[in-house]
Formats: structure tokens, sequence, C-alpha cells
């Protein structure tokens, strides 16, 4: 735990907490992460059984008796050498090194199990996630297919 929250597998009964992080996304992070409410619509469609092979790790935050989602990410296509990656923080707890905390969990966690890497996609402008992951070891690949988000990839095995 640090700074009031810690990171934790998301359960069945976290539905609501997950409903009302996207509810209170703000504007950039809903345009950088969320656009078209794709990331909240495939998180919440775990709740019903309909996504296996992904994980999901949420921070939650203990505040008056109750909790919230102060940020989570994701790793996807578990059932391959590299899966996907992607983190989203709630708008009041960026640059208290959350970030940080759950991508360093997220690596841990694919160490650990023996994966090769993990690859992510951000948006062009999102320079400070860029930022975070290069200082991570991720490397940039290039611009991906729709020309408006970077690729990028850390390599977890040997080279």
């Amino acid at each position: 735990m640090s700074d009031g929250w810690v990171i934790r597998e998301l359960e069945r009964g976290d539905r609501a907490l997950v409903e009302e992080f996207f509810t209170d996304l703000g504007e950039f992070s809903t345009l950088m992460f969320n656009e078209n409410d794709g990331n909240s619509k495939a998180m919440l469609s775990w709740f019903d059984g309909e996504l296996q092979g992904h994980l999901f790790r949420i921070a939650v935050e203990e505040k008056d008796g109750g909790g919230r989602i102060c940020g989570y990410y994701f790793l996807w296509d578990l059932h391959t050498a590299v899966p996907w990656f992607g983190i989203c923080v709630r708008d009041d707890s960026q640059g208290k090194g959350l970030g940080r905390a759950l991508m360093n969990h997220a690596i841990d966690y694919t160490r650990v199990n023996g994966y090769g890497g993990i690859l992510l996609i951000t948006k062009l402008e999102n320079t400070r996630a860029q930022r975070l992951y290069e200082s991570a070891g991720f490397e940039r690949l290039g611009v991906e297919h729709t020309g408006t988000q970077y690729q990028y990839i850390l390599r977890l095995g040997p080279r």
C-alpha cells in the first residue's frame, strides 16, 4: 500500500467501483484511454464472464468507510508470449507515483510468469505516458496502423 491505495485483483463485487471509475474520468483521461467507451465496455464485460485470458488489477483507495478505484491495468492475450498492457489512472490520482506502481506491478507479473515481453499502444499526444514507459525500458516500435498511436514493447526475454 502506498499513498492510501493498494493494488489487488479485480473481484466480482467490484462492478459498481468500475462503473464509478469510468464515469468520473476527466476529459483528457477519457480521450487518451477510453475513447468511445472501448476500455470501459471491455472491463465491464469481464463481470459477465465474457473475457477470458485477460487479467485486471485495480488500485483501490479506502476513504470514509468505502473505497474507490484510483487506477488500474490490464494484461490481455495471456495465452501469448507477449501480452498487451493498458493502464489508466484517475485524474485526481495522477502525479503521485500510481502509474509507475501499476506499470511495475504488471512488469513483475509478466517476469514472474515467464512472458517474453509486454506490448502497448499510446496516443501520439500522450507524452507523459510515453516518458513513463520509456523510463521503464519500453522501446518505441513506431506508429501503429491508424497513425494515431505509438506502439511500444518491453522485451523481458533474452535478446
